[in-house]
């Protein structure tokens, strides 16, 4: 998937504002994961208001691409990141 557009979060917002469900496809758990993070890493959730933190995780969700919906496990991946896991 090339999200290379969405740089902010008022473009993931906008962008999730305007579109209807979109159901994208990641190959592998690997691929979906190293996605994840490097979203997470982009927008720096770890630091990101709890608004806009669920923001991303909606973002995520409702695209297919990260089906939990609790924090702890965003928490968890985001500080994966941080740590350089």
């Amino acid at each position: 998937m090339n999200d290379r557009r969405l740089e902010t979060i008022e473009q993931v917002r906008d962008f999730l504002a305007g579109t209807e469900v979109i159901q994208f496809t990641i190959e592998s758990t690997e691929g979906r994961y190293a996605f994840i993070h490097a979203t997470l890493a982009k927008f720096r959730y770890a630091t990101l208001s709890k608004a806009d933190k669920g923001l991303i995780r909606r973002y995520l969700r409702d695209h297919g691409l990260f089906p939990c919906t609790t924090r702890p496990a965003y928490r968890r991946l985001s500080q994966e990141e941080e740590a350089g896991a």
